[in-house]
């Protein structure tokens, strides 16, 4: 008899189950209709319902966003005016182009976006240009070097800018040319296009040659031309003067090699140092310099 009574107790309550869970569904399925419960993208909550704004980047990682009001994963309570602005994940080598898919109560100005009174979730793209850098090193103890184009001035170009590179050499030195790629481009200004990769030149400033004469003994050498520095091409003429009692005996290199006794002593500086018109060599590894001792002796 109670095992009867029980039966019947647990058929009541499985009915009222029932009924409660149809009127849970009830109330799902009116939410829904009416905007709620996710109908729109967004979740809800005890505060009413909430819309992401979903960003995505062109190319993947050139960007990110922020929001106002704040938000650090982008979701916004439904009705919330929402202001996102786009920023270059690295300023200078992405520079900010434009969006994409943006929804119709949408208003964007540059890479500011403000979604209206949100009503359901958003997708965006946000999309940069790639720059690419252009690097100038230089020993500014030589000279000094500059990039003049019509952008900005700035070491992040896009793609087919043309940027005129001009070297200018301090004062004892003399331009040689600009490297990069593993060559040596001796034009100066340099027109070049930027292309999809980074580069870097090196301008080469090489010290100008001077002509410094000793001696030994009583007399002095003259030097024509005079000049503080020489140029690739100048010929000098060097003319020894005995003093009183004196003789001149010959040229010596700067490590003492006997040369000649050619007087006068004709040299010319070329691409690859100091020659006299026999031929003979007369510079040195580490300088430009043309380095002579001249000997006077006693009669």
């Amino acid at each position: 008899m109670k095992t009867r009574i029980f039966g019947k107790r647990s058929n009541g309550g499985a009915a009222r189950m029932l009924a409660g869970g149809a009127a849970v569904a009830a109330v799902c399925l009116a939410a829904v209709l009416m905007g709620g419960c996710d109908g729109g993208g967004g979740t809800t909550g005890g505060g009413g319902s909430s819309y992401a704004i979903d960003v995505k980047f062109e190319p993947e990682g050139s960007g990110y966003v922020t929001y106002t009001p704040p938000s650090e994963n982008g979701v916004f309570k439904s009705g919330t005016t929402v202001t996102v602005t786009a920023h270059p994940s690295t300023p200078g080598k992405y520079e900010f182009s434009g969006w994409k898919n943006l929804p119709p109560d949408a208003d964007s100005t540059g890479s500011v976006v403000t979604i209206k009174d949100i009503d359901k979730k958003k997708t965006l793209t946000a999309t940069f240009e790639r720059r690419y850098a252009l690097i100038l090193n230089c020993d500014t103890i030589k000279g000094g070097v500059t990039g003049k184009v019509n952008f900005p001035d700035t070491s992040w170009y896009p793609v087919d800018a043309g940027v005129s590179l001009r070297a200018t050499a301090k004062s004892g030195y003399v331009f040689i040319g600009w490297e990069g790629n593993d060559t040596i481009i001796n034009r100066n200004p340099y027109p070049y296009k930027i292309t999809d990769r980074d580069v870097t030149f090196t301008v080469k400033f090489q010290k100008m040659p001077q002509v410094l004469i000793d001696s030994t003994g009583s007399g002095s050498v003259t030097i024509n031309p005079p000049k503080s520095y020489y140029a690739i091409g100048d010929t000098v003429t060097l003319t020894p003067i005995a003093g009183a009692d004196y003789l001149f005996t010959g040229w010596f290199d700067s490590k003492g090699g006997f040369l000649n006794d050619d007087n006068p002593y004709i040299v010319t500086y070329t691409t690859t140092g100091w020659f006299d018109i026999k031929g003979t060599f007369l510079g040195s590894e580490d300088s430009t310099d043309l380095l002579l001792k001249a000997e006077f002796s006693e009669f």
